[in-house]
């Protein structure tokens, strides 16, 4: 997040012995402290250099900089002042006044930092922009900004970062994919393929690039390389859940229902509550029969996203091959409660009623379909009518 030089040696910057002096100065004042009988402001300074110790030694670390790390540690602060104040003042009536006014004063400025600081991390737009203006050229910072454009919808914006990004470091590839993911959003699928491209020469090893290519040319029908890009995205990252679901898809569209479960076997595999991939696995089961396997998937579904109306439909037709009859009509009048013009449930509700001879809850259900102008098939309207003369 934050763009400060790293240190090389102890005059690379020269504020590098500067630092370690300062330090070494507060551990000598500790010291100093301690002997004299300053017991408490000597805690507070072994404090924060113990505290600080845990994180900040002699382990590397990716983020040299965090501002977290310094929570525990300046507890040693906030008790070395007051401390400090107060043993200065003594018992003397107005020293102790002007102690306490310092610390007021001390504590509503650093008490209006602090709710600064926290309007700063209220939105991850709101962090990271405060972190690319601070620091320019970070990477890291202005990455994340552009995600968090991206996130809220700002595709342009977020095409404007990456774009600044690559203008900096011409040969990063997550700059181009991040790109290419707001071109693709933006309608963008040329401009988007060919930042694909260039993130693909730069790093020939990058699942997530071949995953967001294929996505774009299977939108364009270009199915066989979609695929091909696909399963080169899982050779490389075989537990891409997206990716497997994706190419499950391609097969499904290909009539190869055997590969296309297999796919979505292996995403649910992965992440069990990729809830795509139980959908249409659930929709395969159905196709085979296996309507307990289907309904069990269905369930998956709606255990994660109760709103899931399509699968209560599916669950219903699943109940209903599995000859669990009230189940099903439970299932579709709840996909209609949430969906009142959900033409499909509509209608299998519909026509469940007539196989059981229910006729006057079918011809109910037929006014409904009719009120949201649903198509209802002329062969099914005239049966209805036979039973109904």
């Amino acid at each position: 997040m934050y763009d400060y030089r790293v240190s090389r040696s102890l005059l690379d910057p020269p504020l590098t012995l500067a630092g370690l002096l300062l330090a070494a100065g507060l551990l000598l004042l500790g010291v100093l402290l301690y002997r004299r009988r300053f017991r408490l402001e000597a805690f507070a300074i072994f404090w924060f250099f113990l505290a600080l110790s845990v994180e900040s030694s002699f382990i590397p670390l990716q983020d040299v900089i965090f501002e977290h790390r310094l929570y525990l540690p300046l507890f040693g602060f906030a008790l070395l002042l007051p401390a400090l104040l107060f043993h200065l003042a003594g018992k003397r009536p107005a020293g102790l006044r002007t102690a306490t006014g310092f610390l007021l004063l001390v504590s509503l400025v650093f008490g209006g930092l602090a709710f600064a600081r926290n309007r700063v991390w209220r939105t991850e737009l709101s962090l990271w922009s405060d972190a690319a203006r601070k620091s320019p050229r970070s990477t890291r910072a202005l990455l994340k900004l552009a995600e968090a454009y991206d996130a809220q919808g700002s595709y342009a914006l977020a095409v404007e970062i990456n774009s600044r990004i690559i203008r900096y470091q011409p040969r990063l590839a997550e700059a181009y994919l991040n790109r290419a993911v707001a071109y693709k959003k933006l309608g963008e699928a040329e401009a988007a393929l060919r930042d694909l491209d260039r993130a693909l020469e730069i790093r020939p090893a990058y699942p997530g690039a071949y995953f967001n290519r294929a996505i774009i040319r299977r939108t364009r029908g270009d199915r066989k390389s979609a695929r091909a890009d696909l399963d080169r995205a899982l050779e490389i990252q075989p537990a891409f859940p997206a990716a497997a679901y994706w190419r499950g898809l391609i097969y499904l569209e290909e009539g190869a229902a055997d590969s296309a479960l297999a796919d979505f076997n292996r995403a649910v595999a992965i992440q069990p509550d990729h809830l795509p991939a139980l959908f249409q696995r659930g929709r395969l089961l159905l196709r085979k029969r296996d309507f307990e396997r289907a309904a069990a998937d269905f369930s998956l579904v709606l255990k994660h996203d109760p709103g899931h109306v399509p699968a209560y439909n599916q669950r219903a037709i699943a109940l209903a091959g599995a000859g669990r009859t009230e189940a099903a009509i439970a299932d579709w009048r709840e996909a209609l409660r949430r969906k009142p013009d959900f033409g499909e449930a509509g209608f299998n509700l519909a026509l469940t009623y007539y196989l059981m001879g229910d006729y006057a809850r079918a011809r109910e259900c037929v006014r409904n379909l009719e009120a949201i102008r649903y198509p209802v098939p002329a062969a099914f309207l005239r049966d209805l009518q036979k039973v109904a003369d």
